[in-house]
């Protein structure tokens, strides 16, 4: 009799012994679970993150004109900061005209084959002490909405800048291209087309190019610019 007992004692014991460890196995998988979970969610949170960080915010100046390099119109690039934030607020429409519209690629190839006297970036803008007052001024090349081309100067002044239209060059419509450019002019006796003719510039000036034709100095003289022919 005390022999079966403890047979039966054993039994339950081992019984007990078998349930409790069964229990303790599935409580490891269910966190081995959870916590597998957890790890392709933060990886998700991650990438959300990154995603959100790397996300532009451009600025809209309302002023747009030119290429655009790097994100920056040409007029942020080629004009004097101050310049560029006057034409933003007193000239809206205004813009420097655009690479397509200043030589189209057919001319440019007559004009200059290889491809390197000519660079829109050097030519388009000019800047100078034009009216000798000590500050810098700048000439250029303009384009309103309305495909109308002017070339214009800007006295840089004790408040901001005096805008002044040199010249209109017409509208500049589909195919067509203006073939101007801008050379700056250091002050010193000029050469003229007439061997016998010359003479001497007291300020800073530019030439005024026709690419293939002509070449013309554009100077200030007694509170107004004049034109002088230089070359054929």
């Amino acid at each position: 009799m005390n022999y079966l007992n403890i047979l039966t004692l054993c039994i339950l014991l081992a019984v007990c012994t078998s349930c409790g460890g069964a229990k303790e196995g599935g409580n490891t998988e269910n966190t081995d679970t959870t916590s597998s979970n957890t790890t392709p969610n933060n990886e998700g949170n991650q990438q959300n993150s990154d995603t959100t960080g790397t996300k532009a915010n451009p600025s809209s100046t309302g002023y747009t004109g030119g290429d655009e390099p790097n994100g920056f119109t040409a007029d942020e690039v080629l004009l004097a900061p101050e310049l560029y934030k006057y034409m933003q607020a007193n000239m809206k429409g205004w813009a420097l005209i655009t690479r397509e519209k200043w030589l189209s690629n057919d001319a440019k190839k007559v004009v200059d084959p290889g491809d390197t006297a000519i660079i829109y970036e050097k030519d388009i803008v000019v800047k100078g002490d034009f009216n000798g007052d000590g500050k810098e001024d700048c000439a250029g090349f303009f384009i309103n909405k309305a495909n109308e081309a002017r070339l214009m100067i800007f006295h840089k002044t004790d408040d901001g800048y005096e805008a002044i239209k040199v010249s209109d060059e017409g509208k500049i419509e589909g195919k067509a291209s203006l073939g101007l450019g801008l050379r700056l002019q250091p002050p010193g006796k000029i050469e003229m087309y007439d061997p016998s003719e010359s003479f001497v510039l007291k300020n800073e000036s530019f030439v005024y190019m026709t690419y293939g034709k002509s070449d013309n100095i554009i100077s200030y003289k007694d509170g107004k610019y004049v034109k002088a022919f230089t070359r054929d």
